[in-house]
């Protein structure tokens, strides 16, 4: 048997730094003993480690079927994040199979990242599914980690990766606190997909979520995100069906389901931006909690202001005047500062939104405009 050197480098460590395959195959079939396989270099690095820095795939995996495998990987608990950069398959599959749990699911590296959080960050969908699979779930805080759940939704643009995620997560939410469940509100609804927001939605995290100041509608005018506020404004029955099947139906299935009641008039005006002829029942569900005004007397016209997206603003007041024509009357309300929706969209120089305002019949107070300044957040 070869020499065992406790200082530098064996006949092993260089076989794979040198990548001969054949050699390093002939090492450890011949010579299976897990102390001569797994034995450190001066540099305390395994033959493993020193593959998986190579990016010797082929190395790697050979050293991982030897009988020492097992061992190699839970000396190494950097092995599954850095063969999740490697990105190869096979190689992330084989050192998972080796992996305990318990270790994927508390190691993170000196970077603060997981197993998890890398496979997000890298956007490896089948990873991350695989990792879930396998019983590592998304945590809101953990000691060691610098990255959690909220920074890999927020930093995922994959839609696949944040359904996984989010469906992990809310399986396990008895032990999270009110004021993360609210943050993690706030930062689906800022996310641009709408299939994350859906997700949400449908947990029905939404109204457990207790001291929110601001109305999910609110939140979703004031950054922009379209698809959620016309989410949140379909009614329920309509928001747990295929909404974008619904989208694609003919008028004449909307109005059999219309007229069967299943859905409303407003989720007919939402899915196609036309009313129903005669409309003879209700034209749409109870939503007063959507337009409660929020802290500092702001309305919804306000955070459309403040959101500066003049399609969000076009929309909400169309669909007041048709839905809730008593919220129109506070298009030119000023909150508790004095300032108005009107004021707010000149202060931010959104000259098309302030004119669309204003040809509604919004006015400008002098007085109040040459005041001083407003605050134009919701902190």
């Amino acid at each position: 048997m070869p020499e065992i050197r406790t200082q530098g480098r064996n006949i092993l460590h260089l076989s794979v730094l040198y990548q001969r395959q054949d050699l390093i195959e002939f090492l450890v079939t011949v010579y299976p003993e897990i102390s001569f396989i797994t034995t450190l270099d001066a540099n305390g690095d395994s033959s493993l480690k020193i593959a998986l820095e190579l990016k010797d795939v082929e190395s790697a995996m050979i050293l991982l079927q030897s009988i020492a495998g097992k061992k190699m990987v839970a000396d190494l608990p950097d092995s599954l994040i850095m063969a999740i950069t490697i990105g190869k398959e096979a190689l992330f599959n084989l050192v998972l199979e080796l992996s305990s749990i318990e270790q994927v699911s508390s190691y993170c590296n000196d970077d603060g990242e997981s197993a998890l959080t890398k496979a997000v960050s890298d956007d490896r969908v089948e990873m991350v599914e695989k990792l879930i699979q396998r019983g590592v779930t998304p945590v809101v805080h953990k000691r060691s980690c610098s990255k959690n759940i909220f920074d890999m939704i927020e930093n995922s643009n994959n839609v696949h990766i944040t359904r996984a995620i989010l469906d992990s997560y809310i399986e396990d939410l008895g032990e999270v606190t009110q004021r993360d469940k609210k943050y993690l509100r706030d930062i689906i609804i800022r996310k641009s997909p709408i299939v994350p927001f859906i997700i949400f939605q449908q947990s029905g995290l939404f109204d457990d979520v207790d001291e929110v100041l601001e109305s999910p509608l609110f939140l979703a005018a004031r950054t922009r995100n379209y698809g959620a506020l016309l989410f949140l404004l379909l009614s329920t029955c309509c928001g747990q069906r295929d909404w974008m099947e619904l989208a694609h139906q003919g008028w004449s299935d909307l109005h059999r389901l219309y007229y069967k009641k299943d859905i409303y008039a407003s989720d007919i005006y939402i899915l196609t931006g036309i009313l129903p002829d005669n409309p003879k029942q209700k034209l749409c569900p109870s939503q007063t909690h959507l337009f409660t005004n929020s802290k500092g007397k702001r309305n919804i016209f306000h955070a459309c202001a403040l959101g500066g997206c003049l399609n969000v603003v076009i929309f909400v007041y169309e669909y007041c005047r048709l839905f809730h024509p008593n919220e129109c009357q506070y298009l030119d309300e000023p909150d508790e500062t004095g300032c108005t929706p009107l004021l707010l969209s000149i202060r931010s120089n959104n000259e098309d939104l302030a004119a669309f305002l204003i040809q509604k019949g919004a006015k400008l107070d002098q007085n109040l405009y040459n005041r001083g300044k407003f605050n134009t957040s919701f902190d």
